[in-house]
This record gives C-alpha cells, sequence and structure tokens, in this order.
C-alpha cells in the first residue's frame, strides 16, 4: 500500500504476482483480504508505468516537461520499464479478439471524426465507435477483464483512447465489448500519414 510508484525490480524477480492496493480507504483491509484468499476477482490495471531504478539517473527530475530527456509517462518514455501502463493480472485467462478481420482504423478517417468535434452545436459527450471485440475466459475461474484501445505514433509513441471493463465472466463464456472515445481524449494528437 502506497501512494504512488514504487521501483520493486528485487521483488519482480523474487514473486510471481505483486498486489497494487494504493491508499485503499476503511474497507480496504478486507477488500485486500478478499483479493488474496480468491474470493474476489483481480482485474485491475496500472494507471502508470512502474520505472527501473535506472530511470532516475536517466531523467533530470527538475524537469517537469513530459518530452524532457527521455520522456516520462507511458506516453513519451521508451525505455525499459518493470511494469507498463495498464498492465494488470488475473487469476484467470483471456482471449481477445476483433469483430472484424483487422483492427487497422484510417488515421484520416479518424481525424475527420474528431475535427467534427469542433463544430459549433456538436454535442462535447458524442463519440467514436471502434471495431468491437470477442472477450472470452480462457481459463478455470470467474472474473472480469479491462479491455484497452491505444492509437499508436511518433509523438505520442501511443495514447490510450478508450476502455471498457467487462462484467464477471464465468470460464468459457463470452462478451463483446464496444469500445467508445470521445473526440475531446485525442483532439490533441498529432496526425501524420496513414
Amino acid at each position: 500500500m502506497n501512494g504512488g510508484p514504487v521501483a520493486v525490480p528485487v521483488m519482480k524477480e523474487s514473486v510471481p504476482a505483486i498486489v497494487e492496493a494504493f491508499y485503499p480507504g476503511e474497507l480496504g483491509g478486507p477488500a485486500l483480504v478478499n483479493v488474496l484468499m480468491g474470493d474476489a476477482p483481480v482485474s485491475g490495471r496500472l494507471p502508470y508505468s512502474l520505472y527501473t531504478n535506472d530511470y532516475i539517473r536517466e531523467r533530470n527530475m527538475t524537469d517537469a516537461s513530459l518530452t524532457g530527456g527521455a520522456g516520462t509517462t507511458y506516453l513519451y518514455y521508451n525505455g525499459p520499464v518493470l511494469w507498463p501502463f495498464g498492465f494488470g493480472l488475473s487469476y484467470t485467462n483471456f482471449s481477445v479478439s476483433p469483430s472484424t478481420s483487422t483492427l487497422s482504423v484510417s488515421t484520416s478517417a479518424l481525424q475527420a471524426g474528431f475535427n467534427a468535434y469542433y463544430q459549433p452545436g456538436l454535442d462535447y459527450h458524442s463519440q467514436v465507435t471502434l471495431p468491437s471485440m470477442k472477450v472470452t475466459n480462457t481459463g478455470n475461474r470467474a472474473s472480469a477483464v479491462t479491455v484497452l484501445a491505444f492509437v499508436l505514433g511518433d509523438r505520442p509513441q501511443k495514447q490510450l483512447i478508450g476502455f471498457n471493463r467487462t462484467l464477471a465472466l464465468a470460464p468459457g463464456n463470452s462478451t463483446t465489448v464496444h469500445l467508445e472515445v470521445m473526440p475531446m481524449l485525442v483532439s490533441s494528437l498529432r496526425w501524420g500519414e496513414e
């Protein structure tokens, strides 16, 4: 339990899993016991990257710029990390497959959709729907999973643009996950060629 990122390379090499509880609040103790005993499904994701100890030597800690030096956050840093942004384990396994033959979406098509965001009178909560995903619990325990959608690029190297969490799926069961993206989440991306 802690309030921020903690580099634990020795533990990563020594133990099969680490539970990150952050500041869990007054009911955090019982919740943590339920997770550790397997009575509650584990399906969380890291909200930041956990860097190696070398990161401090690579980065000027007084530079608050995300792009300064080797960069920071999953958006700009591409050096080694202990665990990346969005990493998470579960007591079961999942397979995720797209509903279409490809998940590629033309950047010009996305940009056209996001440019519409700036039109007067547009609902600020309008969304663009990405191809849906079929999520199947291939393990032997019921659990939920969060599916993340990223746009890959140069600067930033990738950006989270959507996510959706399933309800708990029994072993062998599947569900369709729809990822919807609000244009304001990616309106600041630099668009390149397709």
